[in-house]
């Protein structure tokens, strides 16, 4: 069982709301390291990437949703103690 860190569950909630684009020459200034995060989470099947021109496009998968599902409610457990 693999246990997320919470910017990895902020991660899979937008990407339930819609696929994540991280622009090639985007002006954050840490776009790769946000790309490897995602791509560890594609790396895990909780996430697809594809390439849409320069731009990486990150989309949830099924397993990525169900995990969410997992990691929400021990989330709010901790953000209550």
């Amino acid at each position: 069982m693999m246990i997320l860190a919470r910017y990895q569950i902020a991660a899979l909630r937008f990407m339930a709301a819609g696929p994540l684009e991280i622009h090639a020459f985007s002006s954050i200034g840490n776009v790769e390291e946000v790309a490897a995060m995602l791509d560890g989470l594609a790396k895990q099947r909780l996430c697809r990437r594809s390439l849409r021109g320069l731009s990486r496009i990150y989309e949830i998968t099924p397993a990525g949703l169900a995990k969410l599902a997992e990691a929400e409610p021990q989330e709010r457990k901790l953000s209550a103690a």
